[in-house]
């Protein structure tokens, strides 16, 4: 327990600054509502009430030991590009009028992170995209990175002549693209995606995730754990259908086939399910009578909470029990991610809940360990599908087998 409050009094005292709303700071965030960060990341509290007993990770073997001293690990800012705003200059719904959508988007950033990676959900649902980059000549940089590797890291890619034409990107859809950025970098790009769903009349949630440094891996050499990378946090925007999102039979993106004996149910919450599972996974002085004051989660491997790798050499299998409860009325797309590609499970790449007063949501699932090869990370989220509730990204943790 020491070593966990240890861990949480860092993530308080560094100053990452994060915002999301174009060139607003954080401070700015009564012009923009939605800017806030994830439910991992702390945010402002009438998003977040809970934050401040959230699972901190595994600081051990920090990639970010050496900055730690000096407090600062830079700054990150995401948001749309010259969207049409209201009389009040908040942002409008965008339109989709049928094909494929395209939505103007930009980030800043400072400091040393490497790389930036975005994860994008439509009504809470893990939405393939592809990336257009704007043409040479402009004030921004267009560094560029496929994620189309065997575990979605491949090597560092400058962007060709067929990247800058207009929607047709010449590029496959994927689910995380990652940017690599310099010591100040600014970046305008857009997000070219067909909606995996939507009707005529819907006005659906866009949510965008930053991921900071998501092509680091742990080595288990030098480093064990995730550290500090791996941090999320959002923007939301509307999108209302003018006309039905297309029929398909097959989702855009790949995904991935890892889990077997999947099992979904809403059971009532029980003291001693707050006692053992909230409070294990450190959501320490949630009761009967809080419960409905925020959002929480929890996620265990094979009975375990877990912060930093585990091996699965010589196991077989590994069983994934995740939970949610707590706001009732707030709607959720949960998805879990193998190496930032979401795992599908009874054909969908994402469960839809809807929390209920006194209730948690139980989601089970094997993982078959012969279908992993080497190190992958793994990660879940629950992506708020209404707007008012916060959306969350568990710590990634490595899954790997010594050779």
């Amino acid at each position: 327990m020491r070593k966990r409050f240890l861990s949480l009094a860092m993530i308080f005292v560094l100053s990452f600054a994060v915002s999301a709303c174009g060139n607003y700071t954080l401070s700015d965030s009564e012009s923009c509502p939605t800017a806030r960060k994830g439910m991992n990341s702390g945010g402002p509290e009438e998003y977040n009430i809970a934050d401040e007993n959230a699972p901190p990770q595994n600081v051990e073997e920090d990639p970010f030991a050496g900055v730690q001293e000096d407090g600062d690990l830079g700054f990150l800012s995401h948001g749309e590009a010259s969207p049409a705003r209201a009389d009040d200059q908040s942002v409008l719904p965008y339109e989709y009028n049928g094909g494929e959508f395209v939505l103007d988007y930009q980030f800043s950033s400072e400091g040393k992170l490497d790389s930036i990676g975005f994860l994008l959900f439509l009504d809470g649902k893990p939405q393939a995209y592809k990336v257009n980059l704007h043409a040479p000549g402009s004030e921004c940089a267009t560094a560029h990175e496929s994620l189309a590797g065997a575990f979605g890291i491949p090597e560092y890619m400058p962007p060709s002549a067929a990247d800058f034409q207009s929607n047709d990107t010449g590029a496959e859809y994927e689910y995380l693209h990652c940017f690599r950025t310099s010591e100040k970098h600014e970046e305008k790009f857009s997000f070219v995606f067909t909606p995996d769903t939507g009707k005529k009349g819907d006005t659906l949630d866009m949510t965008i995730v930053s991921v900071t440094r998501p092509d680091f891996q742990p080595d288990m050499k030098e480093t064990s754990s995730y550290g500090w990378y791996h941090q999320s946090f959002e923007r939301v925007l509307k999108l209302h259908f003018n006309e039905d999102a297309p029929k398909s039979d097959s989702i855009y993106g790949e995904s991935i086939t890892a889990f077997r004996d999947v099992s979904i149910a809403e059971k009532k919450v029980t003291s001693s399910f707050i006692e053992n599972e909230l409070v294990k996974a450190g959501w320490n002085g949630v009761t009967m009578d809080t419960l409905d004051d925020s959002v929480y989660w929890t996620l265990v491997y094979d009975g375990q909470v877990v912060y930093d790798n585990i091996n699965l050499t010589g196991k077989d299998t590994l069983t994934v029990r995740y939970t949610l409860c707590g706001t009732p009325g707030a709607r959720y797309g949960i998805s879990f991610f193998l190496n930032h590609k979401p795992i599908s499970f009874d054909g969908a790449v994402s469960c839809d809940v809807t929390l209920s007063k006194g209730n948690v949501w139980i989601i089970e699932a094997t993982i078959d360990t012969a279908k992993l090869d080497g190190f992958n990370t793994f990660y879940a989220t629950a992506v708020a599908a209404d707007g008012n509730s916060v959306t969350s990204k568990t710590g990634s943790i490595l899954l790997y087998k010594e050779d």
